[in-house]
């Protein structure tokens, strides 16, 4: 394995594991947003979280407050609890595992730099819409299967998980009475609505 690609896999795994770190920051920030709004004043604010694992008495609070913000969070519990699964292994125990996959067959030949994951994240990943890619060798997500062991294609998820951010974010801020950031700024025409609208339709050229 050339230097060349070792370096692009240690690339590829840091800006994952950053990509993680900031949806995670995202949901963090959401779930202290609510806590104000709906004025709950979560007296524990470790506690304060869209993860129905360590925010389940607050995430019970909102309910109670307000149901249609609670429903929406659930409506993205399989994306929300997939995420933070990733966060624990990135900052809390041993790191995700990478790996430099290379496949030779008779008709197709691709290398792709992969992280190892579970059947439980892999399960996590079809609930929140994967299934069969028309042209790649991986799922729509980039879950791809070798025998027994499971691997994720960084950037074919991070398109899909950021999409999905993307759209989850918008309409949590709108049951906050704020308008819709991605239509508003679609009527735009400045750098930056060119710039969503590209990337919308030719994910920045892939």
């Amino acid at each position: 394995m050339s230097p060349t690609y070792r370096s692009k896999r240690y690339h590829t795994l840091y800006h994952f594991n950053y990509l993680i770190s900031l949806i995670t920051g995202i949901f963090d920030n959401l779930a202290l947003k609510t806590n104000a709004y709906l004025r709950i004043s979560f007296p524990d604010l470790r506690k304060v979280s869209l993860s129905n694992k360590s925010g389940r008495e607050f995430l019970r609070e909102i309910r109670d407050k307000n149901t249609e913000i609670r429903n929406h969070i659930h409506s993205c519990v399989d994306f929300i609890r997939l995420i933070y699964s990733f966060r624990e292994l990135v900052i809390h125990r041993e790191g995700l595992s990478k790996t430099g996959f290379e496949y030779y067959g008779e008709d197709a030949r691709w290398k792709a730099n992969f992280i190892k994951i579970s059947e439980e994240m892999k399960k996590n990943i079809k609930y929140c819409g994967d299934g069969k890619s028309e042209y790649d060798p991986f799922s729509k997500w980039g879950v791809y299967q070798s025998n027994t062991e499971l691997f994720l294609d960084p950037y074919h998820f991070s398109i899909q998980a950021v999409t999905m951010l993307a759209e989850f974010v918008d309409k949590y801020l709108e049951l906050f009475s704020y308008p819709s950031f991605i239509e508003t700024q679609k009527q735009k025409d400045d750098d930056f609505t060119r710039t969503l609208k590209f990337f919308e339709k030719y994910h920045l050229g892939f």
